[in-house]
């Protein structure tokens, strides 16, 4: 990702800018201060002011893509019985490195404890991983679980009214997550799946405004008609 470099020129011979314009055929990309300062045509591009150049006239370049839900657990398909935690983090790693060779450098990972550990060690140059919004674990309610049976690799906590829910949300918040995930409805492996609410309108209510006032966002697992209103 070489927006995080100062002075950088992209020469892109095929540039697809998202926007819906058609596609731009060779030109230079000035990135200053990790963002994008100008784009024009490669051949009236000056780049006496740069320090770094990346030479990708053979190829298309396009923005990065964000993965708004997913989750790094470092689990493997079929995986029946989880590994440890530093194989499960070893294999999240692997994960990471190829979901940004696939071309998302911002992924949010809306429930791992894993995940915060890649993000905070995701300092290298070139980045091993996408940039990391990591939300650690999930809060549900009471009124009806969310996964079940709990997996090892998996935790929820359980909040139990208002007071509990903001504590809940200070908590995440002194553990440097980046979103606070709820889960508002039942879960995977549950009987009706989706038809139970887990938390009440009060409780997600106060989810909200703690973590709005800690600057935090909130995203919601949420299936069945009652959960989403």
């Amino acid at each position: 990702m070489a927006d995080g470099m100062a002075g950088t020129t992209v020469l892109a011979g095929h540039l697809l800018d998202g926007t819906g314009a058609p596609v731009q055929e060779d030109v230079a990309i000035r990135i200053a201060g990790g963002r994008i300062e100008s784009i024009e045509s490669a051949g009236a591009s000056s780049m006496d002011r740069d320090s770094n150049v990346v030479d990708l006239r053979g190829w298309w370049v396009m923005p990065g893509l964000i993965d708004a839900h997913m989750h790094l657990w470092g689990l493997t398909p079929g995986e029946v019985v989880p590994a440890d935690f530093e194989t499960r983090l070893a294999n999240a790693r692997g994960q990471a490195r190829a979901l940004l060779h696939a071309g998302f450098t911002t992924v949010r990972d809306l429930g791992s404890p894993i995940s915060p550990w890649i993000r905070d060690s995701n300092c290298t140059n070139p980045p091993a991983a996408p940039r990391i919004l990591a939300a650690h674990v999930g809060l549900t309610g009471a009124r009806g679980p969310w996964l079940i049976p709990q997996p090892s690799w998996w935790e929820a906590r359980a909040v139990r009214g208002v007071a509990s829910a903001r504590d809940a949300v200070r908590r995440l918040h002194d553990e440097g997550v980046d979103v606070v995930k709820i889960g508002a409805s039942t879960g995977p492996g549950a009987e009706g799946f989706g038809d139970i609410s887990t938390l009440t309108v009060g409780e997600i209510r106060a989810v909200c405004e703690a973590a709005h006032g800690l600057g935090l966002p909130v995203a919601a697992h949420a299936i069945g008609s009652e959960a989403v209103r």
